[in-house]
């Protein structure tokens, strides 16, 4: 992957992090990468679950545009597994790590019983925050529907700003009602639980079927959404398939 270093100095990290008093430990996973087979995933999964961290983040890999990777994938020199395979790959990982004892409380994270992040649950729910550093992003409700702002990203920048006693704003953007309501929906249905349609009402004076049931009828009719006991979420095909559901809130 390009990393500074390799599996086993994970492994050492982590051992090391619990030699050092630490009870609260994660492990950020990556599926779907060149060259991987479901046998290899199922034995990271395992060798991940035998260290007993108390939260686990799986993604599959993205390309980020301009990156080695990407480059690459554009010269047809990236050997990825094809879709079926990574689907294969997200549904063991929820076969291997709920029968481990792990919650699954969002589409990609994983946590023994207590050791939710309240940082990531955070920022499903739209609670404010406040980002510091070179390239931090902030969010803060206030009056209106909230604003996203983020610091200048060369460390140089950021820092002239601050000794000119100026706030090192790069980007603040003021959200529109529209813009909270898709971001209400498409961060919210990452969870488990998904969306109280109650909430949705109270913040925007209006129900969800009355904004979105036309655009969201469809989904509901092939099994990617469902709704139960007053809550909207997603049903495990739909998080599988959960970019193709988002776009329509946008």
């Amino acid at each position: 992957l390009g990393r500074i270093h390799n599996g086993r100095q994970a492994v050492e990290a982590f051992a090391a992090a619990r030699d050092a008093g630490f009870d609260n430990v994660g492990i950020d996973l990556i599926h779907s990468l060149p060259g991987q087979t479901c046998a290899h995933w199922e034995r990271d999964l395992d060798r991940a679950r035998e260290l007993h961290p108390e939260h686990l983040s799986v993604y599959g890999l993205a390309l980020e545009e301009g990156t080695p990777f990407a480059l690459l994938n554009e010269e047809g020199r990236l050997p990825l597994p094809d879709e079926e395979v990574s689907v294969a790959m997200y549904e063991k990982t929820t076969e291997i790590l709920v029968a481990a004892g792990y919650e699954q409380y969002e589409i990609a994270n994983f946590a023994r019983p207590g050791f939710r992040s309240r940082h990531n649950s955070g920022y499903w729910e739209r609670r404010s925050y406040l980002g510091f550093g070179a390239g931090a992003h902030s969010y803060l409700r206030g009056h209106g529907h909230g604003r996203r702002f983020s610091n200048a990203v060369q460390a140089e920048e950021y820092l002239r700003l601050l000794f000119s006693d100026t706030l090192p704003t790069a980007e603040s953007r003021t959200l529109s009602r529209d813009e909270a309501m898709a971001e209400f929906l498409f961060l919210g249905l990452r969870t488990t639980e998904g969306v109280r349609l109650k909430h949705f009402r109270d913040e925007f004076s209006v129900s969800f079927q009355d904004v979105f049931g036309s655009a969201s009828a469809d989904l509901f009719e092939v099994g990617l959404l469902e709704e139960r006991h007053g809550f909207l979420r997603l049903t495990p095909k739909g998080r599988i398939l959960s970019n193709q559901v988002f776009v329509r809130f946008l």
